[in-house]
């Protein structure tokens, strides 16, 4: 019995030894044409994530929830424990917007950059939300940047897309970040939905 014992202990510690071994993947990174056009025939998608915005002067963080239909964007920001801080809709270059304890109302790209402090790039974001630049904006893409990612700049803006996942056998990042005179805005999608 004391020799089960010891033998059974061996065998654990030799396994608690072994190495175990992922298997990953291979997913190409730069979509062909033929990717990028699947991905934008999706005409409703859904992600729940955490966005953090910082300038020169301050920074904040807080949760996302993107709604994309054909029509229009709808945003919701919320903060950690769930209290909805504003929701922003934006349909058409008019950006509705309401506040927590305020009616919703059309605002001007000049006033939603005084009401937040920067003016964010709402004709792109759900185009590099889902990894690829607007097609209706010529965009630089870097084809150098390290293979785990994908990098391009468009409209002034840098886009960097660190981290993907397959969804719906679509090539989407789950970590983003947008950078353009000194404001850094960073995306982890938790969700795609």
């Amino acid at each position: 019995m004391k020799r089960f014992f010891i033998y059974s202990v061996m065998t654990l510690q030799l396994l608690a030894c072994s190495s175990v071994q992922l298997v990953k993947t291979e997913i190409n990174l730069q979509p062909t044409a033929n990717e990028i056009a699947k991905i934008l025939a999706v005409t409703n998608w859904h992600l729940l994530g955490r966005l953090s915005v910082r300038n020169t002067e301050e920074s904040w963080l807080t949760k996302i929830e993107w709604r994309h239909a054909s029509l229009a964007d709808e945003v919701t920001l919320s903060t950690s424990l769930g209290g909805v801080v504003a929701k922003l809709s934006y349909m058409d270059n008019i950006i509705t917007i309401s506040k927590a304890g305020e009616h919703e109302r059309v605002v001007s790209e000049r006033e939603m950059e005084s009401l937040i402090g920067y003016s964010p790039p709402l004709p792109h974001l759900k185009y590099w939300l889902r990894g690829v630049p607007n097609p209706a904006v010529g965009a630089q893409i870097n084809n150098e940047s390290p293979v785990s990612t994908r990098v391009f700049v468009q409209d002034g803006w840098r886009v960097n897309l660190e981290r993907f996942m397959v969804f719906n056998e679509r090539v989407l990042p789950t970590k983003m970040s947008f950078t353009k005179d000194g404001l850094k805005m960073k995306l982890v999608v938790d969700e795609w939905l």
